[in-house]
């Protein structure tokens, strides 16, 4: 179903975040997936707010998210190209 097209991770203090740029060729969409790596239940929980405040935020210059896995703390959202 998704089309993997780059992975990318970034260091912040001691965990990291990866994002995945992937694509749905049914759909022609593109979306960002943000990946939390860190044990720290402190930084889990900032991480889980920042979704739940992106979620809430509905404005058509700031980016969607849409679902959140607490299973492996990602989530999926639009995909913005810096």
């Amino acid at each position: 179903m998704f089309d993997l097209w780059y992975r990318n991770r970034l260091l912040i203090g001691d965990f990291f975040i990866f994002w995945t740029k992937i694509g749905v060729s049914s759909l022609d969409t593109v979306y960002a997936v943000k990946k939390l790596e860190s044990n720290d239940v402190l930084v889990i929980e900032r991480f889980k707010a920042e979704f739940n405040i992106m979620k809430a935020l509905n404005r058509h210059n700031i980016l969607r998210v849409y679902s959140f896995d607490e299973l492996h703390y990602e989530y999926t959202m639009d995909y913005c190209k810096l």
